[in-house]
């Protein structure tokens, strides 16, 4: 029996997403894997937390939830932040102090459609410090870091997408590389375009592991509508766009901009759909921790 840990961070608008990357990544894993949901976040009504409850019941898995205090990140340039993140999105990096007892850990945002068994990740890729795909969107330091050279980086020096992390927390702890991330989000806001992913891609420059690029597929690559500027730095393998093992599912990307477009996807031809329990989503969530 294999034991992993996965985490999630999202509020309530982001919540049905956060479903369907638990029951995705939880449908696909071997009877031999037991996992461990964690799920941090700082507001979320009973609503969002029973259907996601559920969920992992559904899969005989453990849910741990991390209720993170607001006042975690006040010292955070907040009004410099893009409005379509949310603080959710830099709770990651709490992850080593959060949780001391856990050597590694899989982070997952709530964008993704998972379709394969994420475990291989850990049996296979965990011994650096961070594992995670080459973004196959902006996968040059020049198009994703303002400034790049002023942070030790060179124009074609490639960058990850944090999206998919795997996170070694127990040799993380002995670095000061966290730190540093976090010193970068507070004191050069305006830099960190993609806040906590700019921000690992600086201060762990080295030390991260390039994951098979099937582990974090744009969509419009699999479509075959949009051609990767990777395609210019290694050839593609065909696997990556006939067998992908994660996806980017935009429509949940829209959640935090649009609750209704939540449950209209184009994989059910653009009908409202149900949740995951089979019951009708609500569209009116109250506030809360």
């Amino acid at each position: 029996m294999l034991n992993i840990n996965i985490a999630l961070s999202f509020d309530d608008n982001y919540a049905i997403g956060g479903g369907v990357v638990i029951h995705s990544t939880l449908k696909n894993l071997k009877e031999n894997i037991h996992a461990t949901i964690h799920i941090l976040y700082s507001e979320l009504n009973t609503d969002s937390k029973t259907r996601i409850e559920r969920i992992v019941r559904q899969h005989d898995s453990l849910l741990r939830w991390h209720c993170i205090d607001q006042k975690t990140f006040e010292s955070f340039n907040t009004h410099k932040i893009p409005r379509h993140y949310t603080k959710e999105a830099l709770f990651r990096l709490l992850l080593p102090d959060l949780l001391p007892r856990i050597d590694e850990i899989l982070y997952l945002d709530v964008d993704l459609l998972v379709r394969d068994d994420v475990s291989v990740l850990f049996q296979k890729h965990a011994s650096s410090l961070v594992g995670a795909c080459l973004d196959m969107f902006m996968p040059r330091a020049k198009q994703q870091v303002p400034n790049f050279e002023h942070y030790g980086l060179s124009a074609n020096d490639l960058v990850v997408n944090t999206g998919v992390c795997l996170f070694n927390l127990k040799e993380i702890r002995k670095t000061a590389l966290i730190a540093r991330s976090v010193q970068l989000l507070i004191e050069h806001t305006e830099d960190m375009r993609y806040l906590d992913q700019t921000a690992i891609n600086i201060a762990f420059k080295g030390k991260i592991n390039f994951l098979p690029m099937n582990w974090n597929v744009f969509p419009g690559a699999i479509a075959k509508q949009w051609i990767s500027p990777v395609d210019s730095i290694r050839p593609f393998d065909c696997d990556v766009l006939t067998n992908p093992k994660l996806c980017i599912s935009l429509p949940v990307r829209n959640l935090g901009q649009s609750r209704r477009k939540a449950y209209h996807s184009p994989m059910n031809g653009g009908k409202a759909s149900t949740n995951l329990d089979g019951s009708i989503p609500k569209s009116n969530y109250s506030s809360g921790c």
